[in-house]
């Protein structure tokens, strides 16, 4: 479990910040069960993680800190972060919803939820922060700070993460990723 909306606990400073998103991004979850194992049952939810997600995690924790940072409901992710990553991998924060900012009417069924990484620029430098996310709308203020994945909807097939993993060790060591073309 962990500390769920609180400042960020700088694990290894001198590397960048990967923020990762949850749903559609690095897992999927559905009432619905797959004929494929699920790695984490919530209620009556089914969670599947992304294919070769701890794999990439592992790799990309030699060159990047991690965040979790989802607008989702706060239980749920802490429930799926503790879950998906190694042991031995640390987070730097675990950020839900109360962390997201908020567009419009705030009592709407669903409000529109906007992700500010300018929120961590006091603890990172924001040209050193990527955030993976499926929905560009998430990132539309972050759009340089963007790395934009297809949403991953349970498939066992999906290789997004094998795609991207040599991309992102490649530009580990740039000091701003903010002009990357990605």
């Amino acid at each position: 479990m962990f500390d769920l909306n609180k400042d960020p606990i700088l694990h290894s400073p001198e590397k960048p910040l990967l923020i990762l998103d949850l749903d559609e991004t690095t897992v999927y979850c559905t009432k619905f069960k797959f004929a494929h194992p699920f790695d984490l049952k919530l209620l009556d939810y089914y969670v599947y993680s992304r294919p070769f997600l701890k794999e990439f995690l592992l790799k990309l924790s030699e060159y990047y800190s991690f965040g979790v940072w989802s607008s989702a409901a706060d239980y749920y992710i802490d429930r799926v972060a503790s879950d998906i990553f190694p042991n031995k991998i640390q987070i730097d924060f675990l950020w839900g919803r109360k962390k997201c900012t908020i567009e419009g009417d705030k009592n709407a069924k669903n409000p529109i939820l906007y992700k500010e990484i300018q929120t961590l620029s006091k603890f990172y430098p924001t040209n050193r922060i990527l955030i993976l996310e499926d929905n560009p709308f998430v990132c539309k203020k972050n759009k340089n700070n963007s790395i934009i994945l297809k949403a991953f909807t349970g498939e066992i097939d999906d290789k997004e993460l094998q795609k991207l993993l040599p991309f992102l060790v490649s530009i580990s060591n740039e000091p701003n990723f903010e002009l990357i073309n990605k």
